[in-house]
């Protein structure tokens, strides 16, 4: 979270933490920060299934390998039947 630059304030709310001292009597999560955290963790997610992708386009998991298959058809890619 540090890295994408997730306010302190809302790093310590998804740990379960308390911000110490006077940061924490006058900082507080909005929807906003919320919503700004949902976008950069999906990025986070879509980013990981490409490179995924790229390593084996397929999975001996069932929900990876539906997931990485409904992901290369929407993006219009050759589809392996194969798993990797």
């Amino acid at each position: 979270m540090a890295e994408d630059g997730v306010p302190e304030v809302l790093q310590a709310d998804r740990m379960g933490h308390i911000v110490p001292g006077i940061r924490g009597v006058y900082t507080h999560v909005s929807d906003v920060m919320r919503d700004d955290l949902k976008a950069k963790l999906q990025r986070r997610w879509e980013d990981a299934l490409d490179e995924r992708a790229e390593l084996a386009p397929g999975s001996s998991l069932p929900i990876l390998a539906e997931i990485l298959k409904s992901r290369q058809e929407r993006e219009g890619k050759v589809v392996s039947l194969r798993s990797a």
